[in-house]
């Protein structure tokens, strides 16, 4: 049935319109032959209003018929970029639509090999890296004059932080292979919360034993992992809470830090990214830790802002799916 359909959108209208004109025609006659005309005496009235409600009707089929290929591409271009994964449209319906369609495919496939691409050079340079740090490392421990392998080392201990931090955002933007589970999220909580506390760390832990997720475990440590590093960086503490509602979880983490200005509430998760003034720049880590949060948590389908705390201090809200 599709190959005998015109491959324009215009010419489908066009077609869908001479056949509306036919119906109605066929329709009118089929009124005067039964007679029915003569049992009305505003019979006039009524033919038009019956065909206006029919064009219109018809009009309306016609072209949601015709605009569902847009609508699709509409869609897909609405999610696309968004936290899945590019996915291809059908390449059908009129020959305009059809061309779009493939062309958008095309651009999504280039877009996603392009990323692809960049994460893999990131992680391959943060990789190389690390060999000639390890070596310089080795030749500073050699030098006499104390003060200057002291320098020396810090130096290096920076670059190794930011060497590993570029290999943990390479990773966190690549997609998964972890396969999701059935989580005890308190558990993980818990866990992680004495984990600190072994490292001399104070983390308070607010949340209902018996929550559960399915979800991803290690990107999710992980996530939490670099939330609560920012807290503790800034304020020296955090406190963790969790809820649940039937398709929801909420994992909140807060301090009592300075803050960040309402204004850089979203410019703290692009990479590389470092305040002035509100946040500490000596303790402010290598600016990545945020960007690594929020890119893992779009791997588990969630959502991840910040917000300043009545009285002072921030809060980070993740968001996740329960199932």
């Amino acid at each position: 049935m599709k190959r005998f359909l015109p491959k324009t959108l215009f010419m489908r209208l066009t077609v869908l319109w001479c056949l509306l004109t036919v119906f109605a025609q066929v329709a009118l006659g089929l009124f005067f032959l039964s007679g029915w005309h003569r049992q009305f005496s505003h019979w006039p009235v009524i033919v038009f209003v019956a065909q206006f409600v029919a064009a219109l009707l018809l009009t309306w089929l016609a072209a949601r018929h015709a605009t569902r290929p847009l609508r699709a591409l509409a869609d897909a271009s609405e999610e696309f970029g968004g936290d899945k994964p590019f996915t291809a449209i059908p390449e059908a319906g009129p020959s305009e639509v059809l061309r779009a369609a493939a062309a958008f495919n095309r651009m999504g496939k280039r877009i996603e090999q392009h990323l692809s691409e960049r994460v893999r050079i990131l992680a391959a340079i943060s990789h190389d890296l690390q060999t000639p740090i390890t070596r310089l490392r080795l030749r500073a421990e050699l030098l006499g004059d104390a003060a200057a392998r002291d320098k020396w080392l810090d130096d290096l201990d920076a670059m190794e932080s930011l060497v590993n931090e570029g290999l943990a955002y390479a990773h966190s933007k690549d997609r998964s292979s972890e396969t999701a589970c059935l989580v005890d999220i308190y558990a993980l909580l818990d866990n992680l919360s004495c984990d600190y506390a072994d490292a001399g760390h104070q983390v308070m832990l607010m949340a209902p034993e018996g929550l559960r997720a399915s979800t991803r475990p290690r990107a999710l440590r992980r996530l939490l992992g670099n939330v609560i590093n920012n807290a503790l960086n800034y304020a020296g503490s955090a406190d963790v809470s969790a809820t649940a509602d039937a398709t929801c979880l909420s994992i909140v983490v807060g301090d009592r830090g300075p803050g960040i200005p309402e204004d850089q509430l979203e410019a703290v998760f692009e990479p590389f990214f470092r305040l002035e003034g509100s946040r500490n720049r000596d303790s402010g880590g290598t600016g990545l830790g945020l960007s690594i949060a929020r890119e893992l948590c779009a791997t588990l389908g969630g959502t991840l802002v910040l917000a300043n705390r009545p009285g002072g201090g921030l809060e980070a809200r993740l968001a996740l799916p329960l199932h």
